[in-house]
């Protein structure tokens, strides 16, 4: 990726950055992502990442429960987007981190921990923080369509369309084989934006500009 950026490509898509989704996650929320490479968050390691990248990584998701060393306050000062995902994190977690800088929820619902009444975990502050950004896997299958109303009513103007990478992302009924653990995906993009413009009758999702701090297109879908 900076090699890519640092030769200043002017046909195609513009790389905005690299995403490190992972190593400083929780273990009980990896996901698709192998156990045996994560880390427990670092100043540290992420320079390493950054330098290995040029320079260019623009979003860290972590779990914020697990930071003790200083790393989203890091990230703020250096304009890298800090997002809380494959995380346990309570409500206190997700306070914390939004008061040393903490801006968004990476897939939200997704590998985190979940609404309870008695503990509203990182869906429940997600829903909840204004503060929050909030991305969605909105392919109708990672997350119900009745949830991602309840989504988008709680955070009309704070919801960012994303997918999961994968080599195969978009064949059905395939598998990914990623490290030892086997994902299947689900619908194309074309197929997501259907299930989005159902929704509707006009949603307008968040300016990726303000979450990764750059300037890039509105999305609009419009049912």
């Amino acid at each position: 990726i900076g090699e890519y950026v640092e030769k200043g490509e002017k046909d195609g898509a513009r790389i905005l950055g690299a995403h490190l989704e992972g190593p400083f996650i929780a273990k009980k929320y990896c996901g698709a992502q192998d156990p045996q490479y994560i880390v427990t968050p670092s100043v540290e390691v992420f320079e390493e990442f950054n330098k290995a990248c040029r320079g260019n990584i623009r979003m860290v998701t972590l779990a914020p429960e697990e930071d003790k060393g200083g790393l989203v306050e890091r990230l703020t000062s250096l304009n890298v987007t800090a997002s809380a995902g494959h995380t346990n994190a309570c409500y206190q977690d997700v306070t914390d981190g939004i008061k040393n800088g903490l801006k968004c929820v990476t897939h939200t619902y997704n590998v985190q921990s979940p609404l309870h009444h008695r503990e509203i975990g990182t869906v429940g502050s997600a829903l909840l923080m204004d503060d929050l950004y909030t991305e969605i896997i909105a392919d109708g299958i990672h997350v119900s369509v009745p949830a991602m109303k309840l989504l988008i009513k709680n955070k009309p103007k704070r919801v960012a369309c994303e997918r999961p990478s994968g080599k195969i992302y978009g064949i059905q009924a395939e598998n990914n084989q990623k490290g030892s653990v086997n994902t299947r995906y689900g619908r194309t993009r074309p197929q997501r934006v259907r299930v989005l413009s159902r929704i509707g009758p006009e949603i307008a999702l968040s300016k990726v500009s303000r979450i990764l701090h750059t300037d890039c297109a509105t999305l609009n879908v419009i049912g």
